[in-house]
């Protein structure tokens, strides 16, 4: 019996081990169990209420109960005109201080001469797809002169096909949206920083999340595999097949489920090019027809890839520059001018940014990440005030 008992406490000390190890964590990170992201909503997903900490960029990013992000830079006079900026996680800004975002650097430079108030709503994972429903819900409550779409032309054309919500009459229809499941291990701090070890270690991600549609279609809701197997351009290109297989089985992904979109930079496969123009068109009228309706005026922002402009991941840019013949690294950017062409007012930061090394995030500062940075943000700032100040 005593090695009944032997094990037992072994156990028992290995378990205690670990909720000591877990207590531990939670006071040296207690930020990573915060909830970021708001799925009460079965239409709409917004970021979570209250202040918001990304320990890896040291910033605290605060959004109200309805999802917009809080502007200390607004005007508290008499307002003059009421901008709304609808976008992805570049308009949210998590790795950005209050102040530092778009709508706040915007409003500071428009209230040099005005009264103005710069809302914006951005969701970490959105596409312009779902900026149009957002667009729409805010705008039920709040009238706004002028709404800016947001396009993050690195991975808002694939967004397209992998939310892919369905087309109706040339419209698109807010039929719900999936995303990851909310597990006890995500309520633990030791499992996470194990996940984190493992992608580090092998590459590979270490997944137990299972996906559940806001609606409750949740066989709809399909997982691409993800490979490590290849160069990083070969990994793109498994996941761009899987996508658009997962799309003509009329499959949806998790909203924040983000890649480049290789297959647009490469043109390498013109169904998926097809299934994305034709719900591009249908956003773009969407938007007009919003437009009258509310009486705004509206515009979209397309801001580059990073991979596109800048040598600052040379060797993803490098990779798929030697293996694809087709591409172009304004390729990207010309899916969506081809798609709204003159019906809506854009302005297009390619150019603003091309060898802007220092618009983004590098290597070094951030690792991967592929945002735009305080100054990148500056840039797109100046450009949209000229253009709104005419």
């Amino acid at each position: 019996m005593n090695w009944i008992k032997n094990t037992a406490l072994f156990l028992c000390s290995i378990l205690f081990s670990l909720i000591v190890l877990e207590v531990g964590m939670r006071f040296v990170f207690p930020d990573k169990l915060a909830v970021q992201r708001d799925h009460s909503d079965p239409l709409m997903p917004r970021q979570s209420a209250g202040a918001l900490k990304d320990p890896a960029f040291r910033s605290t990013a605060t959004f109200d109960s309805t999802g917009l992000r809080v502007n200390p830079n607004n005007c508290a006079n008499v307002v003059d005109r009421r901008i709304l900026i609808v976008g992805d996680s570049n308009i949210a800004a998590l790795f950005l201080n209050d102040g530092l975002d778009l709508s706040a650097q915007l409003a500071q430079l428009l209230n040099e001469t005005g009264c103005v108030i710069v809302d914006s709503f951005g969701v970490a994972g959105y596409g312009p797809d779902q900026s149009v429903f957002a667009a729409t819900h805010l705008l039920k409550a709040q009238h706004y002169d002028d709404v800016i779409f947001h396009i993050f032309a690195d991975n808002d054309a694939g967004d397209l096909l992998r939310n892919n919500y369905p087309l109706e009459n040339g419209r698109l229809t807010n039929t719900g949206y999936c995303h990851p499941n909310r597990s006890f291990l995500d309520r633990l701090v030791l499992p996470q920083a194990g996940r984190k070890l493992y992608y580090a270690a092998t590459g590979k991600i270490l997944d137990w999340h299972s996906l559940r549609h806001s609606l409750g279609d949740d066989a709809r809701c399909l997982a691409s595999d993800v490979t490590t197997v290849g160069s990083q351009f070969d990994q793109l290109q498994a996941r761009a097949v899987n996508d658009l297989k997962i799309n003509q089985a009329n499959g949806a992904q998790a909203y924040m489920n983000d890649r480049f979109d290789v297959e647009f930079a490469c043109q390498s496969s013109p169904v998926s090019q097809q299934i994305a123009m034709s719900k591009m068109s249908a956003i773009v009228q969407g938007v007009l027809d919003l437009a009258t309706e509310k009486s705004f005026n509206p515009m979209f922002l397309l801001q580059p890839s990073e991979f596109d402009v800048t040598a600052n991941h040379a060797d993803l840019s490098q990779d798929i520059q030697t293996s694809c013949p087709n591409y172009a690294p304004t390729n990207n950017t010309d899916f969506f001018v081809q798609a709204i062409g003159e019906k809506v007012a854009m302005i297009n930061l390619y150019d603003a940014f091309s060898d802007c090394g220092d618009c983004f995030y590098t290597m070094a500062e951030a690792g991967g990440d592929n945002h735009w940075n305080a100054y990148g943000i500056g840039v797109a700032a100046k450009e949209l005030a000229t253009v709104l100040a005419r």
